[in-house]
């Protein structure tokens, strides 16, 4: 690495630092005595200066504090010019903080609100955290869903094609004009599907197998007999109507191959759920309510205030 500190890194530094900074329109003070990460042992050391700004010292015990924050994966492999780097920035980023407040622009409300909402995520991940420790999965429960669900992991493929609908009313309009005449469904996807990209192909998403497309669209898909057209199915892009044409059955895959991704699917689900049951729990102590007509009308305003989005960015069950 350069000894000459590049901008890109001083950026990274000033996010690093942020929430050490004063608040707008202060001037900073000096940092108070930092906390060390217990087993951080600096004694003499820790009072040295490492860099002076001002009537202000950067200590030893300072660096100490600011290393730790950084993973330790990337900490360990930090070198002597990046260390030096890192400290160079760090300081730089302070002065950019102090010249701001001296100009007033850091007295800005979108800071604010960003600073906030930056809080507000930090302490949805505190609470969180212990509802995110993933659980342990025997070997046996994993063979067991690999047993149950042989379907899930087989190499078969199918070619299927879609309409997208923005509401389960017009998706369950197209199912049913779909079924009178199974003959007309790639008019109708050119005609209706707000997935643009394959509406252009009569709704044709090609052949693909399992993992590529978002689960709720996969888990209907699969089940499907070539030439049977699926009710609606809702998933984050909208609600799906599905024809499957073609099936090629595959053989099931060796537990050993995928033992790993089910152990996972399993420890992401037991959070998932956890995370579900404490968020219903919180939603039904509150006596959460919506008004989705009055979110619709919201959404549609904005939308038609907003420039368009290019094709191929929105509306696609794609790979996830």
């Amino acid at each position: 690495m350069m000894r000459r500190s590049q901008p890109t890194i001083l950026l990274a530094s000033i996010a690093l630092v942020a929430g050490c900074q004063s608040q707008p329109g202060r001037s900073a003070p000096t940092p108070a005595t930092p906390t060390i990460s217990p087993g951080i042992e600096l004694g003499a050391l820790s009072g040295k200066m490492v860099a002076r700004y001002g009537s202000d010292t950067y200590t030893a015990a300072d660096f100490a504090a600011d290393l730790v924050r950084i993973p330790e994966r990337n900490r360990v492999r930090m070198t002597p010019d990046a260390r030096r780097d890192f400290v160079v920035n760090r300081v730089v980023s302070e002065l950019v903080v102090r010249d701001a407040q001296a100009k007033g622009l850091a007295a800005d409300p979108e800071i604010d609100r960003q600073v906030a909402e930056l809080r507000r995520r930090l302490i949805v991940q505190k609470m969180l955290r212990d509802l995110q420790e993933m659980p342990v999965v025997d070997d046996d429960t994993v063979r067991r869903f690999w047993t149950e669900h042989p379907e899930r992991f087989s190499a078969t493929t199918i070619h299927a094609r879609h309409v997208l609908s923005k509401s389960e009313d017009e998706a369950k309009a197209v199912r049913d004009q779909v079924r009178a005449d199974p003959a007309s469904f790639p008019r109708v996807a050119q005609e209706k599907s707000t997935d643009a990209a394959s509406a252009r192909q009569g709704g044709d998403l090609g052949w693909f197998g399992r993992g590529r497309m978002v689960p709720e669209f996969e888990e209907v898909a699969f089940t499907l007999t070539p030439g049977t057209v699926s009710d609606p199915v809702k998933s984050p892009y909208g609600w799906h109507v599905i024809l499957v044409e073609e099936v090629k059955q595959g053989e099931p895959e060796p537990f050993d191959q995928v033992k790993e991704q089910i152990r996972i699917m399993l420890r992401n689900q037991s959070v998932q759920s956890r995370v579900d049951d404490y968020y219903g729990r919180l939603k039904d102590a509150a006596r959460f309510a919506i008004d989705e007509q009055a979110i619709e009308e919201v959404g549609q305003a904005v939308t038609a205030a907003s420039p368009p989005v290019p094709e191929g960015l929105h509306g696609m069950p794609s790979p996830h």
